[in-house]
């Protein structure tokens, strides 16, 4: 039995003191100060954290090989016990090695084998284990933290996400949880989770913590003798919601209550100050509202906002970057393509928004574009593709000089030239075929569309399987905003996922891959998520 802990709340010497102790029992079986069956997880766990800790030299000389003996064998000892440590401590710790992210190797280029894949896997396994929804000490905090330290060191688990979704299901939400409501987005973004019942119950909480506040914006109007004038949102609420509104527009999903929330942040400006004070702040709006579809098009916030953007003073635009451009760029061609006509004659065709967006987003766009373009030429995925495309297949597709081209593309074919070899559905002179590649960063790792429905995931095991490239993927991101665009322009697109592209170890399993995309339909992003039956609180 366990008889000694060690526990470390005084200063650096005690830690260093402790730590002495608890490396000399690691390595010496007769030592003084007891045994390994002595040593709790905590103990183990304070010991991997006192090695992170060295100076920067000495973690940088041991990055690539992570042969630091006393982390290796602490490693190996606390994997068999590390079940044994409550959730917090555990979040603690994994907090840490994120925060140490630079010191530690990346999990996915090692051996399965090796001491730092063996412990993401057992806190992972952990995790799932101890945050469930029957758990009575979940946070919202922790799981924040659980989930924003696994996305900085990209540590992902099929079994422990669907785990943190559900217990975060049943946690109570509160005014406290908007401290952390939008890391908990982030983190879903960079982890690649869409869950539509979690995604939808945190936008409907927040539609309601905002209307309790500050009043309800649907029924904000433009007469200001309305007794139901909703008050304006202060600046830090405004940015806080576009750091929560964001990601979640960037995962696929589309509410009308999303909609109404940042339509909100549009409307309520103080009476007589036509610019908001930070413009990063319209386009971030204006952009996630063009995420959204037709319905954000034709609200008032946005045609108000993007009419707004096009008369903001110019000293005013002085702090936007290329990437806030860029943002600027897709909110006027997201109605130019999708919208209705009566607003393409209103935003798109109109004489100052066309020479607003010319004059200062067009050269960031079109940068951008050449840029993919260019590194996708020199890459292994463009000779490969190029190999497989004319000498395997033969079909008639090319890279052609785009300049001036809205969208980069992989390949497209002649628009002047049917194919019918690339699939029955494609091509004949008025429909052309673009091949886009779909990076793994735009590539769901985890969908779930409704509450008891089957998880969708790329990683096997129990919690579902995404399988090889026979099922279906849901692609997010600007690669979904692309493919939409594209197929609304009359192209036709075969999406080729990269995840998948990269496995292809044969010609003839790369040709077989593209002859089925060029006729297998697919998803265009996660569904819509119909929430008019859960409007209220």
């Amino acid at each position: 039995m366990r008889s000694k802990r060690y526990h470390f709340n005084g200063g650096d010497d005690d830690a260093n003191n402790a730590t002495v102790k608890l490396a000399s029992i690691l390595f010496d079986q007769y030592s003084l100060h007891g045994t390994r069956d002595d040593l709790s997880a905590n103990d183990i766990m304070t010991i991997i954290a006192a090695c992170l800790r060295h100076s920067a030299a000495e973690l940088t000389a041991s990055r690539r090989t992570f042969n630091d003996p006393l982390l290796a064998e602490a490693i190996r000892v606390l994997v068999p016990v590390i079940h044994d440590s409550p959730s917090r401590p555990l979040i603690d710790f994994l907090t840490l090695l994120s925060q140490k992210k630079e010191a530690l190797p990346n999990t996915s280029q090692l051996n399965i084998y090796s001491p730092l894949s063996q412990l993401s896997s057992s806190i992972l396994s952990t995790l799932s284990t101890t945050i469930t929804p029957t758990s009575n000490n979940n946070h919202m905090k922790d799981i924040t933290l659980a989930l924003k330290a696994m996305a900085r060191l990209d540590w992902y688990s099929t079994r422990c996400i669907t785990s943190m979704v559900d217990a975060l299901m049943t946690t109570r939400l509160t005014s406290s949880s908007m401290e952390y409501v939008g890391d908990l987005m982030q983190s879903l973004r960079v982890l690649r989770v869409h869950d539509t019942p979690l995604l939808q119950r945190v936008v409907t909480w927040y539609k309601w913590m905002l209307r309790q506040s500050y009043g309800d914006t649907t029924t904000t109007t433009t007469n200001s003798s309305s007794s139901s004038r909703a008050r304006p949102y202060p600046p830090e609420i405004r940015a806080h919601l576009a750091a929560f509104a964001l990601p979640i527009a960037e995962l696929g999903y589309t509410s009308s209550s999303l909609i109404d929330i940042v339509e909100g942040a549009l409307l309520l400006q103080e009476e007589g100050n036509s610019h908001p004070s930070d413009p990063k702040l319209l386009i971030s709006f204006l952009y996630i509202l063009s995420r959204q579809g037709q319905e954000a098009f034709t609200r008032a916030s946005f045609i108000q906002g993007v009419k707004r953007l096009a008369s903001t003073p110019e000293e005013a635009l002085q702090s936007l970057s290329a990437a806030d451009w860029i943002k600027a760029f897709q909110v006027h061609l997201a109605p130019a393509i999708e919208g209705p006509p009566h607003i393409k004659r209103e935003l798109v065709h109109d004489a100052d928004i066309k020479k607003f967006i010319e004059d200062n987003a067009s050269f960031s766009w079109y940068s951008a574009q050449e840029k993919s373009r260019t590194q996708f030429l020199h890459s292994d995925t463009y000779h490969a593709l190029r190999h497989t495309i004319e000498d395997d297949l033969g079909w008639p597709l090319y890279t052609a000089n785009q300049s001036g081209e809205v969208y980069h593309t992989e390949f497209i074919s002649d628009n002047t030239t049917s194919s019918p070899s690339i699939g029955s559905s494609v091509p004949s002179s008025d429909r052309r075929t673009a091949i886009v590649c779909i990076k793994p960063s735009d590539e769901l790792r985890y969908y779930r569309a409704s509450i008891g429905g089957s998880v969708v995931s790329d990683s096997g095991g129990p919690g579902g399987e995404m399988g090889e490239y026979k099922s279906t993927r849901v692609m997010i991101g600007s690669s979904l905003v692309k493919v939409r665009h594209l197929i609304s322009l009359g192209w036709k697109v075969v999406p080729v996922w990269l995840s998948e592209w990269s496995d292809m170890k044969s010609d003839k399993d790369r040709a077989e891959y593209l002859i089925q995309q060029s006729t297998r339909g697919y998803a265009l992003g996660p569904t819509p998520d119909d929430d008019g039956a859960h409007d209220e609180y």
